[in-house]
């Protein structure tokens, strides 16, 4: 644990948001911090998050801690359901609009979409993006979790991915029934020419004929050698 950090831990101390504000004041009006984290806000908040009126007067009370403590005010926050990817950054929050309005920064950590075997070799992929109101624009920052740790992806390899989305699933379905439905007709060939009594379709022999597809044809001679055939005509 670094030494200029101190975590006040509340978990199981169910504490109401003006009761956690008279105490947080109390606790840290002496020690100098330059910064206090609220992590996450919905075990604090009072009032419905999707009412403008409700959450402009939970977020004023950050401001109110700000100017006691003379410090900033970081607070977590979590996303709507459902996939981010198609959203702008800033909407990505659950509630209220006042989420993406109030703060003076915003900082969303958002998981992108990659192959498995990228998050088995290099962790959960994030992208942090930065909406700021008093300083130029950044570029987002890929990084990779690998607990505990968080490493910038210096190599550029999560530049090319973005966060799921509707679109991009639909797109995963698809091409998952293709593969299924290339998967059968390849067993069906097979299984026809290994025992050389069953008969192929001719739509299914002229399907493969037109495909000229060697990957297609490698498959059915692997399976043909495991099962100790040759595959001699196509």
């Amino acid at each position: 644990m670094q030494k200029n950090i101190d975590i006040w831990n509340l978990r199981d101390m169910l504490q109401q948001w003006k009761d956690l504000h008279r105490n947080s004041l109390g606790r840290c009006e002496k020690q100098g911090y330059i910064a206090v984290i609220i992590d996450p806000i919905y075990k604090v908040m009072n009032g419905d998050e999707n009412k403008a009126g409700d959450m402009a007067a939970f977020c004023n009370q950050f401001d109110a801690i700000a100017n006691a403590l003379n410090c900033s005010v970081i607070y977590c926050h979590h996303f709507s359901k459902g996939f981010q990817g198609g959203k702008k950054s800033i909407d990505r929050a659950s509630g209220s609009g006042v989420f993406a309005r109030d703060p003076d920064a915003i900082l969303t950590v958002t998981e992108l979409d990659v192959p498995e075997s990228l998050v088995e070799a290099k962790g959960i992929p994030l992208r942090i993006e930065y909406t700021l109101r008093e300083f130029k624009p950044l570029e987002p920052t890929d990084i990779w979790n690998r607990y505990p740790i968080h490493y910038v992806d210096d190599e550029g390899i999560l530049s090319e991915y973005e966060p799921p989305s509707v679109d991009g699933e639909k797109a995963k379905v698809a091409q998952k029934n293709a593969e299924k439905r290339q998967s059968a007709e390849i067993i069906e060939f097979t299984n026809a020419y290994e025992k050389l009594s069953e008969k192929v379709t001719n739509g299914t022999l002229n399907m493969f004929r037109s495909r000229n597809d060697e990957g297609i044809k490698d498959e059915i001679k692997e399976n043909l050698y495991e099962k100790g055939r040759e595959f001699r005509h196509f």
